[in-house]
């Protein structure tokens, strides 16, 4: 009899869940994952518990002055405050899974604060309101980001050199137009240290007015397909490349002055000849006779030279006492 009671039992709270289940409303709300703030004449950044749930926040165009109030922002993905009046980055490093990060047309000066955004892939800078003076990179930072990032868009921000940029060896889009880059050795050694970077943009600076600029700058490069928003062709960037390593070669072989007392064996490639030779023969210890040249201060063994002339071009036979 127990054992029946249990069993009814047990089929009646079933029963019972089940219509409890039932009685549940079937429209569940789902956490909010982008909030569109933008435009609003916003101040400043409002304190909300909602943040944790969001991906993607809106904050452009607004009248933004501090970064502030993202700490709960723990999921945030994007962040778009571009055109508002921040002076300062800080703030960010709750945001571990931030991978976008929209900051053009504000204020900053120093790039900095980013350490621990180690997942950030995009940043946008353009347009740093800065009374001319140059945008300035914290090595702390870019240190951060340098094993994450693939794209900087830092165009118009009076920029004079790209040293401190060189560990962003992931870097794949960059944006540099319309800055102050003058030399164009700081920006190939930049580029050579940016294995995957394949598309790049200076134009607007003096290195744009620079002879053979655009050469220079394919040849420095390992995958660039893009430059100044024209394409690099395969045939175009190995012909360049190869031209390079021939001009390399050749400069890197020793050259040799032919004195003027070897025209006499008529031919150019004789005459050098002779002179290797002679070079390549002569002993480390002189006889008591050498020959001694007013120009350069030769010296040649004294069996090597013909014994029939005292004076040849402008080699005179001295001997030494």
């Amino acid at each position: 009899m127990d054992t029946k009671l249990n069993k009814s039992n047990a089929i009646k709270t079933t029963k019972t869940n089940c219509d409890k289940d039932k009685a549940k409303p079937t429209g569940v709300s789902k956490p909010i994952t982008h909030l569109y703030w933008n435009d609003k004449f916003s101040n400043k950044i409002e304190k909300t518990c909602s943040l944790s749930t969001l991906t993607v926040l809106y904050l452009h165009n607004n009248n933004i002055t501090k970064m502030e109030n993202l700490d709960s922002a723990i999921n945030l993905k994007h962040l778009y405050l571009q055109r508002n009046q921040i002076e300062k980055l800080e703030n960010l490093k709750n945001l571990k899974s931030l991978e976008k990060l929209y900051l053009g047309y504000n204020a900053i000066s120093v790039v900095e604060g980013l350490e621990g955004l180690n997942n950030l892939k995009e940043l946008h800078l353009e347009r740093q309101s800065l009374d001319g003076d140059p945008l300035c990179f914290d090595w702390r930072s870019i240190a951060a980001i340098s094993n994450s990032l693939e794209v900087l868009i830092t165009f118009g921000n009076n920029i004079t050199t790209l040293t401190s940029l060189h560990p962003l060896k992931y870097l794949r889009i960059l944006n540099a137009g319309h800055n102050n880059l003058s030399d164009i050795r700081d920006v190939c050694d930049a580029i050579y240290n940016w294995y995957h970077l394949r598309e790049a943009t200076f134009v607007g600076n003096p290195i744009d007015n620079l002879r053979k600029y655009r050469e220079n700058i394919i040849s420095s490069s390992h995958k660039l397909a893009i430059l100044d928003n024209k394409d690099i062709s395969e045939t175009t960037r190995n012909f360049i490349k190869s031209f390079e390593r021939e001009k390399l070669n050749k400069s890197s072989k020793p050259s040799i002055s032919i004195p003027e007392w070897t025209k006499s064996y008529g031919s150019l490639g004789l005459q050098k000849a002779v002179c290797e030779s002679l070079l390549k023969h002569s002993k480390p210890c002189f006889d008591n006779s050498t020959i001694q040249s007013n120009v350069n201060d030769i010296y040649l063994p004294w069996k090597a030279m013909p014994s029939s002339k005292n004076k040849i071009g402008k080699f005179t036979i001295t001997s030494q006492k």
